[in-house]
């Protein structure tokens, strides 16, 4: 996520401040965001974002699994992002966090559209369940309203996951930062409301 960083320094010196980046290892956020002890607790973070892919939130389960397994296994993946935000804002940290990418694969064609357990279903499950259970901890950045809008294939080819474990195709970065800014702004209550009557 190198190129995430680099966009994240670029929004926030956009938004008038100079930041001071701490990345996680590759492949280890959950573990620094659980061990207090960690060098990223050691970093006392006023912030944290976090980016997980869809590929780690997919629990394989068998297409045709009752919806009751797949609520199971979905409430076991929610459990451990209120796990991780408890530990961020236990010490002050507020949280900005990517919704995932549903995948764009269907094995069953349009018969995946009535199966709980197929990946883009339980995957755009656990974002309503993530968003309802941040309501007003999380700042969230809509990763899947923008690639609704560029088109699922152009914004995140399987190559750039196969290559590098990339979430997106870096050309869209300059359409990520106004998201980031956004959700950076409303974090630290820089986002003004602005009440226009016609009179």
């Amino acid at each position: 996520i190198d190129y995430l960083r680099r966009a994240v320094a670029c929004a926030v010196i956009q938004e008038g401040v100079f930041p001071i980046l701490y990345q996680a290892p590759f492949g280890s956020y959950v573990q620094e965001v659980l061990d207090a002890g960690s060098p990223l607790h050691r970093f006392v973070p006023e912030l944290v974002v976090i980016a997980p892919h869809w590929r780690d939130m997919v629990t394989a389960l068998p297409i045709g699994a009752r919806a009751e397994e797949v609520e199971t296994a979905l409430d076991a993946r929610l459990g451990l992002f209120r796990a991780l935000w408890e530990q961020c804002t236990a010490k002050g940290a507020k949280i900005i966090q990517h919704l995932l990418l549903p995948p764009p694969q269907r094995y069953c064609g349009v018969a995946e559209r009535l199966a709980p357990a197929a990946p883009a279903n339980q995957i755009r499950r656990l974002n309503d369940k993530l968003l309802q259970a941040g309501r007003g901890l999380v700042h969230w950045i809509d990763l899947e309203g923008l690639s609704n809008e560029i088109g699922f294939r152009r914004f995140s080819p399987s190559k750039f996951y196969y290559s590098a474990k990339l979430d997106f195709d870096l050309r869209w970065l300059p359409d990520y930062l106004p998201l980031f800014r956004a959700a950076w702004r409303a974090a630290n209550a820089r986002a003004k409301k602005v009440l226009v009557l016609d009179l």
